[in-house]
């Protein structure tokens, strides 16, 4: 497409597209190559050092935002839900300036700024499109008096946009249910830059008899506890695991090691070079997290998928990723079941089996790409955009 054919996109969103945090990644992969002077993004001060897109970017205060770290982080959200504009609608105008948007986007996280987007859409007469990466009453907690109006107020803002972009099928299927509107799925879009590494570097561990796990992300959701649960089968199978993280484990072993927080594209190399497989950790009987792992898709899986190594998923049979590993048995070692034993086969088998480790790695590719392939995600998000704004050229007509 030629520049002038591309929607032009203002983006209201507390998650911008950055560098840093998956949730700004993800937005900003699927912007990539997309005409600068056709996008302006209002949303937070991006983080030092974060990788943006070449377009301008704008900073909007949002009222309180400070507390939403604290232990009162509950009291600003439920202004909001009650109707509070804690983002100004006259600061975005005064931002917006002259560029004249096609389209409105935003992530439906924090309520302060999407519903400033879905305000701004509405007295523009423009459309909307969401993004929804978790479901915003469950990201969002807030005082148990405004949750009815919270969940009236959401289902006003999915409902307007004209395009609801869900992370999964199940996020998809849920949002019909209590909100009343059907969305599409967009996947979470891996990096174009990943290539797999070669099969020799499955048929051989990285540190002789010992098989090395990686874990790249946060610790948070369960994932933390679930690992901890498991260490003491890493110790008993002669494995490490290693953690790339910002976050630690309250649990010490000598089977795992702390390698830090790195950008995602080291991190990978990384991993690549210092692992033999890679593992996806949901916890057990975690009511609190229950929903989210219903809903939510995981970005590392996308992204171990294009590794070229193993791949573990460990969880409850509810949880989105196990449902991709069970659907794709060939592609991943799952575990479904609430018992250490069982947690701790996949681990003998890997360490054991060079054979099993190439297949699993070159199955996990060729699964990867077709369900996760990044340019065709990015392709159909662009491709719903054009959708949207063709739609109300034509009603103008």
């Amino acid at each position: 497409m030629s520049e002038a054919q591309f929607p032009r996109g203002l983006i209201i969103s507390q998650e911008i597209p950055q560098s840093i945090n998956a949730g700004s990644i993800l937005l900003r992969r699927l912007f990539l190559g997309y005409p600068a002077d056709q996008i302006l993004v209002i949303g937070e001060a991006p983080q030092s050092g974060a990788e943006l897109l070449p377009c301008r970017y704008e900073t909007v205060h949002c009222l309180g935002r400070r507390l939403e770290t604290t232990r009162f982080s509950r009291i600003p959200r439920t202004i909001d839900a009650l109707g509070v504009h804690r983002v100004s609608d006259g600061a975005i105008e005064k931002l917006v300036g002259d560029f004249q948007p096609d389209v409105v986007l935003t992530v439906m996280q924090s309520l302060s700024f999407y519903g400033a987007a879905w305000r701004y859409a509405r007295k523009h007469n423009l459309p909307l499109a969401v993004i929804v990466h978790d479901l915003p009453e469950e990201f969002e907690k807030i005082l148990r008096v405004a949750r009815p109006a919270q969940r009236r107020l959401n289902k006003r803002i999915y409902n307007y946009a004209s395009k609801r972009f869900c992370i999964s099928l199940q996020m998809r299927d849920y949002l019909a249910e209590v909100y009343g509107a059907t969305g599409e799925v967009l996947y979470p879009n891996r990096s174009e830059d990943l290539q797999p590494r070669p099969d020799k570097m499955n048929k051989a561990l990285r540190n002789s008899n010992r098989l090395t796990v990686g874990y790249a992300g946060s610790l948070a959701y369960g994932y933390g506890p679930q690992l901890a649960e498991m260490l003491p089968l890493f110790e008993q199978t002669g494995s490490t695991l290693r953690i790339y993280s910002r976050d630690r484990l309250s649990t010490t072993s000598s089977a795992v090691q702390f390698l830090g927080y790195a950008p995602a594209e080291d991190t990978w190399r990384r991993i690549q070079t210092e692992c033999d497989a890679v593992i996806l950790p949901y916890a057990f009987n975690d009511a609190a997290n229950e929903l989210l792992y219903r809903t939510h898709y995981p970005s590392k899986l996308p992204e171990y998928l294009s590794l070229g190594m193993p791949v573990i998923v460990v969880g409850p049979t509810y949880a989105a990723g196990v449902q991709w590993a069970k659907n794709n048995p060939d592609a991943a070692l799952v575990v479904d079941s609430d018992c250490k034993t069982a947690w701790a086969e996949p681990l003998r088998r890997l360490r054991e089996s060079a054979d099993l480790r190439v297949e699993l790695s070159n199955r996990a590719v060729l699964c990867g790409n077709r369900d996760f392939d990044p340019v065709k995600i990015r392709e159909s998000f662009i491709s719903g955009l054009l959708g949207i704004t063709a739609d109300r050229c034509e009603t103008k007509m």
